[in-house]
């Protein structure tokens, strides 16, 4: 590798990263925007990414990121970090430049205070994760799913023929009403639902009042909330609360999306969630997801998806008419941590933990 050039530092130049992404995955909506990278790396309230590069000549040959978050482990407040965007052009593949790059910002993560990286590598990866980079699972996110329709799943460029594109149709005539039914209204707290276009010191209190029912939960505040969701250049989320006397008591994250594996197909997911540790932040969230169903039905999506493990989620799923894929399958993914402080490489598994698809899938 003595034609290598490697760099850490805070710096980024998203046009030579968007042209190495697309050299390596072709187009894709986040990689292949600027302003995703300079609101990802940049833009963050927990402060700017770590970068790490591999130079050829001066042209960009490699990348990994680490992004500075925080979250609370067994009661204290901590910096941790996730990696992300780690990219090689394939022609300087087995190297060992990954490696090397996540050499670097370990030691840069470790002088910015970072105690611990995560990741959520698929099936494929995992055992690398393990073996090479020393991760350990901590947690398996599960997934949970509720049908919505026939037609939004069975479209042209996935299930071609009109028989069984009018028969879902038909089918869809009693199957979608009788689906749309199963949600939770039941609302002895009158509590109210609203958008939350904008989000301050409310969801701080929030925060404040669930944060210690869990071991380990990525921290929630009202300018990071904003940044995650209201401000992502290249996707579009909608964010409602739940109010009691005009307080937020909880709030639920929702966007559509494609499905990359069967083009055509539309699919709602519930990114984020998170509610106060009493009854009315139950209700709360039972009544945020059906609202949250109700609006992706009226999308047209053929199904609905959440990615998270938290102790108050089970019932305001069922509750909506979700069931959850069983573990067996691949669905499944490890949440996998390396601590980077060697001496606490032993901890124990930080259970109960509040952790979803809105704390890694980031964009």
């Amino acid at each position: 590798m003595t034609d290598v050039q490697f760099e850490v530092s805070h710096k980024i130049e998203p046009g030579e990263v968007v042209a190495l992404a697309r050299s390596i995955y072709g187009d894709n909506a986040d990689l292949g925007c600027e302003s995703y990278f300079e609101w990802l790396y940049r833009d963050n309230p927990w402060g700017t990414a770590v970068v790490a590069t591999a130079r050829v000549n001066g042209r960009l040959v490699g990348h990994h990121a680490v992004l500075p978050l925080r979250a609370v482990l067994n009661g204290q407040e901590i910096l941790v970090g996730q990696g992300i965007n780690t990219m090689t052009r394939r022609d300087y593949e087995g190297r060992g430049i990954f490696a090397k790059l996540v050499s670097l910002a370990d030691t840069a993560c470790r002088e910015q205070a970072i105690q611990l990286i995560y990741a959520i590598p698929n099936s494929q990866a995992a055992p690398w994760f393990r073996t090479v980079l020393r991760y350990r699972e901590v947690a398996s996110i599960p997934v949970w799913v509720r049908p919505v329709g026939l037609t939004g799943l069975l479209r042209d460029d996935v299930c071609p023929g009109r028989f069984l594109r009018g028969l879902s149709q038909i089918l869809d005539v009693g199957f979608v009403p009788l689906l749309r039914r199963w949600r939770s209204r039941r609302n002895p707290s009158r509590l109210e639902i609203r958008p939350l276009d904008r989000t301050g010191p409310e969801v701080d209190l929030l925060w404040q009042k669930g944060r210690d029912t869990h071991r380990f939960a990525m921290t929630r505040s009202g300018a990071y909330i904003s940044w995650r969701f209201l401000r992502c250049p290249t996707r579009h989320y909608r964010v409602r609360g739940a109010y009691a006397e005009g307080e937020l008591c909880a709030y639920v994250v929702a966007r559509e999306r494609m499905v990359r594996r069967w083009p055509g197909v539309r699919v709602g997911g519930l990114v984020d969630l998170f509610a106060e540790p009493y009854e009315r932040g139950a209700i709360g969230l039972r009544l945020l997801v059906a609202e949250a169903v109700a609006s992706l039905c009226q999308d047209g999506v053929g199904a609905i998806m959440v990615q998270a493990v938290s102790g108050h989620l089970a019932s305001a799923l069922r509750g909506n008419g979700f069931f959850r894929i069983p573990r067996r399958t691949e669905t499944w993914l490890p949440l996998m941590v390396r601590w980077l402080d060697p001496s606490k490489a032993g901890s124990e598994s930080p259970v109960p933990i509040h952790f979803t698809a809105g704390d890694h899938d980031m964009g």
